[in-house]
């Protein structure tokens, strides 16, 4: 690993640490505890210094050496199919509310609960956003060892991630997200049609 790919490396790390960090319900509950009524504002601050951070990791990204690029006509098309990754990402987000996941719903005191998604997206991948993610990742049509790097950390991190979510979900809808989580794969989608009533 060159010098570039190792800050690289170590910057997503303490990246993904504060994030996941920041997540947990006990720093949540601190938070709450400590500000009161700014509470409110916790899901859009976590999201802003996740943003700032992110932009600080990938300001490392550039400089490493580049593997091997996508000839001809493969490279367009592999940016072309990125593009329609990325409008698929923003319909999975549209599905579970994206005003709650920016954090705007929490500020305006929409803090309902919230029913278990189980349709269009949800309904062939329990963790799409993190299957297209990486998909995404893999199309890069210029793979340097950064880029490597960056998927690699990613798909780790996914995979925690998911892992830590699917025990909150469990403890937040019970039977009914262990039936779906019997009826529909983690990461792979299931194009078979629908199981055990999933739409």
């Amino acid at each position: 690993m060159t010098d570039t790919s190792y800050v690289f490396a170590c910057r997503f790390i303490a990246f993904a640490v504060c994030h996941s960090v920041l997540a947990t319900p006990a720093v949540q509950h601190r938070f709450k505890t400590l500000f009161g009524r700014w509470w409110r504002y916790y899901r859009l601050g976590y999201n802003l210094i996740s943003v700032i951070m992110f932009g600080w990791v990938m300001a490392a990204y550039g400089g490493s050496r580049i593997i091997w690029l996508v000839p001809g006509v493969w490279g367009p098309l592999c940016h072309l199919a990125q593009g329609v990754l990325l409008l698929i990402l923003i319909r999975c987000a549209a599905q579970v509310g994206i005003g709650d996941f920016l954090g705007f719903d929490q500020i305006k005191g929409r803090t309902t609960g919230h029913a278990l998604v189980k349709d269009g997206c949800y309904a062939r991948v329990r963790h799409p956003q993190y299957s297209l993610a990486v998909v995404f990742l893999l199309l890069n049509p210029v793979v340097s060892i950064n880029g490597i790097t960056l998927t690699l950390l990613s798909a780790a991190y996914f995979i925690f991630g998911a892992v830590v979510e699917e025990k909150r979900l469990v403890s937040e809808f019970d039977e009914e997200y262990r039936r779906y989580r019997e009826s529909v794969p983690m990461f792979v989608p299931d194009f078979r049609g629908r199981r055990l009533g999933v739409k």
